[in-house]
């Protein structure tokens, strides 16, 4: 009997050893999941880090170089030469400088009125050649319009006084870089008068929107050759 219960007390320990031998493998198992976790975790960490600081520390700024100019301000400098050139080329009385500011003029009125800058050009090619002191008669001879833009003293002061422009009478009408800018802001309200219709635009600053709506009125059929001639004008420019 003592060799019986002595079988099953060594069976019951064994047993019991295997359970706690399979216990201690699951835990430690779970232990070294966790620790290679942790591991993985704070490795991510320390490796990020240095990389980090290395870049900024060790990133030295390469010596400034010269920005280049804005495209568009390059483009705006090759149509001043080329506007300069066109003007002098049409009128030998107009010198280099003054060609050149009346260039920068035509560039800015186009910009700020949203104009096609050869529209403008062409457009007072035709009025003037560029004339600074132009001076268009009626057949009495009569000076009706004055300036590179051709403007009329009505016309002329009432634009005048909307841009802020000094109006000092006939004489202000013979500056040009402001009667270029005025041209410009006088052809934009003819636009936006005629919905966008360049041609009754063009038109109305030849001979007076009060002309052409007469015209209109009337049915009477029209050439528009003032729009026509300034229309061609642009692709010499």
């Amino acid at each position: 009997m003592s060799t019986y219960k002595e079988r099953r007390l060594e069976r019951k320990r064994y047993r019991h050893t295997r359970f706690g031998i399979w216990i201690g493998r699951v835990v430690a198992i779970i232990i070294l999941a966790i620790a290679l976790v942790f591991l993985f975790i704070t490795s991510q960490k320390v490796e990020s880090l240095p990389q980090k600081e290395l870049g900024r520390v060790e990133s030295v700024p390469a010596p400034k170089r010269p920005e280049p100019k804005p495209f568009q301000e390059l483009l705006d400098q090759r149509a001043e030469k080329e506007i300069a050139a066109f003007i002098c080329k049409s009128n030998d009385r107009v010198g280099k400088e003054l060609a050149s500011e009346m260039a920068k003029a035509y560039i800015h009125a186009a910009r700020l009125y949203d104009i096609e800058v050869k529209l403008l050009v062409a457009k007072d090619w035709t009025e003037s050649r560029f004339d600074p002191l132009a001076t268009s008669r009626d057949e009495n001879g009569n000076p009706v319009a004055r300036g590179v833009a051709q403007f009329t003293l009505g016309t002329g002061r009432a634009i005048w006084t909307e841009l802020g422009f000094e109006w000092n009478g006939a004489s202000s009408l013979y500056n040009p870089t402001e009667s270029i800018i005025a041209g410009a802001h006088y052809l934009k309200q003819l636009i936006v008068r005629y919905h966008g219709n360049y041609t009754h635009a063009l038109e109305a600053y030849n001979m007076g929107p009060t002309k052409l709506d007469e015209l209109h009125k009337k049915g009477q059929p029209l050439r528009y050759t003032y729009a026509g001639g300034v229309k061609r004008t642009m692709g010499g420019i």
